[in-house]
């Protein structure tokens, strides 16, 4: 069994910019571990650093997202995008190429599902834990995932966020998730759901048992004023 990692857990600042982009876009096109939207659209790195890239420039700036850094190599090995629920898509998120308008379709409607479930939610009020946060599949089994949550737990408590949700798209994500208290609120069936009639991710539970549904998790972020 390989020793662990050493791992320092990081803001995403600009100089962590391009090794986040890397690790996201190698870690979902890994053809070992694909991710299911990767395997059901064939979507490639290029596809990937061009909708990721929207999104880390911008967590970049913000002070809300995390990086695992691989202490011997300097190398990203995991990533966590993190921002207000209230923040608008980047205006470049709705010119991604035609192999991302069935994904995003299906992530307005988990998120449609989830606001109608709840009260208006205030700015400032909910950080987002994006679906695209991932760990490199060689950097997986030492519990990154599990500390990446809880260190954007304890930014939501820095940023005086009362409430935390994450999107998952494998059912071991989810697993994570709710060992730290996050409880599905709004989930999608790939088996079920279509776009414009059509299945288009059917398949996606017949070929790993982990893709089973799309969904959006919640928990409450105490305040630090009594923990």
């Amino acid at each position: 069994m390989a020793a662990p990692l050493r791992i320092s857990y990081q803001r995403l600042t600009p100089k962590f910019k391009a090794g986040a982009l890397a690790c996201i876009a190698e870690t979902f096109t890994d053809v070992k571990h694909a991710e299911p939207f990767s395997w059901a659209m064939n979507l490639r790195e290029h596809h990937w650093k061009s909708m990721s890239g929207i999104f880390v420039e911008r967590a970049a700036m913000q002070n809300l997202s995390i990086v695992a850094v691989n202490e011997d190599t300097e190398r990203i090995e995991a990533v966590m995008l993190n921002e207000d629920w209230k923040e608008p898509p980047p205006t470049a998120y709705k010119h991604l190429a035609a192999e991302w308008r069935p994904v995003r379709a299906a992530f307005n409607e988990v998120h449609t599902r989830f606001k109608s479930r709840q009260s208006h939610i205030q700015p400032g009020q909910m950080l987002h834990t994006l679906y695209f946060s991932c760990v490199r599949p060689e950097a997986r089994q030492q519990g990154i995932m599990h500390e990446m949550l809880n260190q954007s737990i304890k930014v939501a408590q820095d940023y005086n966020f009362t409430e935390m949700c994450a999107d998952t798209s494998t059912e071991n994500v989810a697993t994570v998730a709710n060992v730290l208290g996050f409880d599905p609120v709004a989930t999608l069936s790939y088996k079920e759901w279509q776009f414009d009639g059509v299945a288009v991710f059917d398949e996606l539970s017949r070929h790993n048992p982990q893709w089973v549904e799309l969904a959006t998790h919640k928990r409450k972020i105490p305040s630090d004023l009594y923990v």
